[in-house]
């Protein structure tokens, strides 16, 4: 509602106490009461044009029967909103947790609250209506205090904006390295390379970064950030180890040769082992990372890699499990 600051020469007080003389004095029935703006019809606001009393007067001559008018007290919690503060001590409210990290901002919610402290349920704004050939009339008049904290709680209010937009800024900030610096670890982690599945590699990194002891927002976020860096960090070790075994494979009688060599196939008596020894050795080949199934299948069905477990059945074994080879 619009509302002009009263006249020096008379205190809003006063005014709630004459409104019943005046519209006495005009033949009006005063009715403690106030319509909304709009609700029945046309409506102009003449409240900055004249005084309250003088409006009274042109309510009057205007040939209107009923006068409304209504007050409002000051709500300190309702006027402070965002700023006010927390009904439990050792719980910091959002204004209170900017003004930690600046300085100038929290000296000015200070001073806010504690001008707005003593007007608690003062006598803040005196309004009234007339309604006149199907018109409604307004006047309100605020106190003097009101307009200015209200001034003060709107540069307060840009000061909070500005505060809240570069601390998101440095939130992000430290998100962005966080988010590098944990993707980074994971992928010099050996057991995080070595894990077959997503669902293993998940495991490993929220059990290496648990979330802190703080609000469940905040606990979601960090679970958000983990899990970010699990798929970077696993999108990124499954395109090395695509460029590994791409290039293994592109050479790939040197790679055979090298598990032939070594002494992966000692106890491969099935086909089942033979991947396990076979992927044993590449993992500690290729620095843990994972081979792509294609790789993978190549080499254990690969006729000379066939052969040499077959070989490498004891004669105890049987022909029995060499057929299973």
């Amino acid at each position: 509602m619009k509302t002009a600051n009263v006249p020096a020469h008379k205190q809003l007080d006063r005014v709630l106490e004459d409104i019943p003389t005046w519209a006495a004095d005009k033949d009006l029935v005063a009715l403690c009461e106030m319509p909304e703006p709009g609700s029945g019809g046309p409506a102009v606001w003449i409240g900055a044009q004249t005084t309250a009393e003088r409006f009274v007067d042109l309510a009057g001559r205007a040939g209107a029967r009923l006068l409304y008018y209504s007050t409002e007290y000051f709500d300190v919690a309702g006027f402070l909103d965002w700023a006010a503060e927390s009904d439990i001590p050792e719980l910091e409210t959002d204004a209170d947790a900017l003004a930690q990290h600046d300085s100038a901002f929290g000296k000015q919610l200070q001073a806010l609250r504690d001008r707005a402290r003593p007007h608690a349920d003062d006598l803040a704004m005196v309004a009234m209506c007339f309604v006149a050939d199907g018109v409604a009339h307004y006047w309100a008049a605020r106190t003097p205090w009101l307009s200015e904290l209200d001034m003060d709680h709107t540069q307060l209010q840009e000061l909070h904006d500005l505060a809240q937009h570069d601390q998101r800024e440095d939130d992000n900030a430290r998100s962005d390295a966080d988010l590098a610096r944990i993707t980074t670890e994971l992928q010099n982690r050996a057991d995080f390379r070595q894990a077959s599945t997503r669902t293993a590699r998940r495991s490993i990194a929220h059990a290496a970064y648990p979330a802190p002891t703080v609000e469940e927002p905040g606990v979601r976020k960090h679970e958000r950030l983990v899990d970010t860096a699990v798929w970077q960090a696993a999108d990124a070790l499954e395109a090395e180890a695509l460029r590994l075994y791409t290039a293994a494979e592109n050479d790939w009688q040197a790679l055979v040769d090298a598990i032939l060599e070594s002494a992966a196939l000692a106890d491969a008596t099935t086909v089942t082992v033979r991947k396990i020894r076979v992927t044993d050795f590449l993992l500690q080949r290729f620095d843990g990372h994972q081979p792509p199934r294609r790789t993978l299948e190549l080499l254990v069905n690969d006729p000379r890699i066939k052969s040499a477990a077959r070989r490498a059945v004891t004669p105890s074994v049987g022909h029995e499990q060499a057929a299973l080879a």
